[in-house]
């Protein structure tokens, strides 16, 4: 999928590009190797830009271990978070489908924290959630929105802490639908596009709004405009960069 070999379960290097040639990529609006390793920027190699870390609490950094090499953290924190802000180009807050991809690692639950999210600031409504912890108990979920703020019923999963996920969260126009570790968890209904948003960022490790950060890690994230297939999905899990 990325550059030439194939790179299966290693992690390409800093300058390797997307292969559009590859029809898994069609809709690729984002993707973040995250092999950087320092600094103030990631680098989405779909939409070749450069987006901003967030880093208030140098005592507990950012960058960390992901599951493939360099990763992200977050410190759990509402008055110092370290968050990843991936920016809010029109292209990662598509609005007639979207899938979300990342790997994703939770160190703790702590209810209310979000790994993976898009918040839509006129509303106080978060348009997707990728990773949302309810409870203390492990249970995570997808959720996403229509452009009418209805809810999709929310998508639950029961996972262990300390254990890296490959977590996606899809949506047709028709249906919500929850996968981790290319494993379908469970569909739900909702209609019509989702709201495009304003004013707010697509956020690793935590959440606009009151900024909180949650204590994950996370490798490797993704947005797609269109629903991504099963079979892509299991792909993707088996040989990530493929």
């Amino acid at each position: 999928m990325i550059g030439n070999p194939p790179w299966g379960k290693t992690k390409p290097p800093v300058g390797y590009g997307v292969d559009w040639g590859d029809s898994i990529n069609d809709g690729l609006e984002g993707k973040w190797l995250l092999n950087e390793g320092a600094g103030s920027t990631v680098t989405d190699i779909a939409g070749l830009s450069h987006c901003a870390i967030s880093m208030p609490d140098t005592s507990y950094p950012v960058w960390g271990r992901g599951l493939f090499g360099s990763g992200v953290q977050g410190n759990g924190a509402l008055s110092l978070p370290n968050l990843v802000n991936l920016g809010s180009r029109a292209a990662i807050k598509p609005t007639a489908s979207i899938s979300v991809a990342a790997w994703i690692y939770f160190v703790e639950f702590i209810n209310d924290h979000r790994a993976f999210t898009d918040w839509h600031q006129s509303t106080l409504t978060d348009r997707w959630i990728l990773g949302y912890v309810s409870g203390t108990s492990g249970t995570v979920q997808w959720l996403c929105t229509n452009e009418n703020e209805v809810s999709a019923p929310s998508i639950s999963f029961s996972a262990a802490a300390k254990t890296w996920y490959h977590m996606w969260g899809t949506y047709d126009g028709t249906d919500s639908r929850f996968y981790v570790d290319g494993r379908l968890i469970g569909s739900a209904s909702l209609t019509g596009p989702m709201n495009a948003g304003s004013g707010e960022n697509v956020i690793l490790c935590g959440q606009g709004g009151d900024k909180t950060s949650a204590i994950v890690k996370i490798d490797v994230p993704e947005i797609y405009s269109r629903a991504v297939a099963p079979s892509e999905i299991m792909r993707l899990y088996i040989e990530p960069f493929a």
